[in-house]
């Protein structure tokens, strides 16, 4: 698994998917979610929040190395998220769960 510093998606492009409706929310992250009392809603509208100030790193995927995830660590209420995100033909929230 590679690593970098600088994020492989644009945050633009991400909450244009989600804006339109070209989002994939897994049933990890619906389940981490779920976990500190959020539902997609929140989801989207967190992730749509997320600013460069908030990314953590960019890795490959464990199962295909040309495919990136960009991690982000925000704080919403009392709450420490961890959030990975990936673009394909849309927007997937990989992971979303309390760090």
């Amino acid at each position: 698994m590679s690593e970098k510093k600088l994020p492989h998606y644009s945050l633009d492009t991400i909450r244009e998917y989600i804006e339109r409706g070209d989002v994939l929310l897994t049933r990890s992250a619906l389940i981490g979610a779920a976990e500190v009392d959020l539902d997609s809603s929140d989801i989207k509208l967190i992730v749509t929040s997320l600013s460069r100030g908030d990314f953590y790193k960019s890795m490959t995927a464990h199962q295909n190395q040309t495919i990136w995830h960009d991690v982000y660590h925000k704080r919403h209420g009392d709450v420490h998220l961890y959030i990975k995100v990936q673009l394909l033909d849309q927007a997937v929230v990989i992971s979303f769960k309390e760090r």
